[in-house]
């Protein structure tokens, strides 16, 4: 990750350290927030599996009413452009 980083261009010796250890810290951070985001995407794989298609389909209906909602404006759902119309959304997956 740092790999075309020069330390021995930092003239002091404590700094230099100081600055290798900031460094081994990021990827340490950065290692376990790649493991993560691996666990939490594996957690909503498994939770939308448990759900069943169902519970998709209902949270994907429940998306399409928010976009319509913040494409027209709240409340003027009947008189959506022609362009864009709550029919055309289809499921997000």
């Amino acid at each position: 990750m740092f790999e075309n980083i020069d330390l021995s261009a930092i003239l002091e010796e404590k700094t230099r350290e100081l600055v290798k250890g900031l460094l081994n810290f990021i990827e340490q951070l950065s290692s376990k927030l790649n493991e993560s985001q691996a666990e939490n995407q594996r957690l909503r794989d498994e939770n939308n599996r448990l759900k069943g298609p169902s519970a998709r389909q209902a949270e994907n209906q429940s998306e399409c009413e928010n976009a319509q909602e913040s494409f027209i404006g709240k409340g003027a759902a009947s008189s959506a452009p022609t362009s864009w119309k709550k029919e055309d959304c289809e499921p997000c997956d």
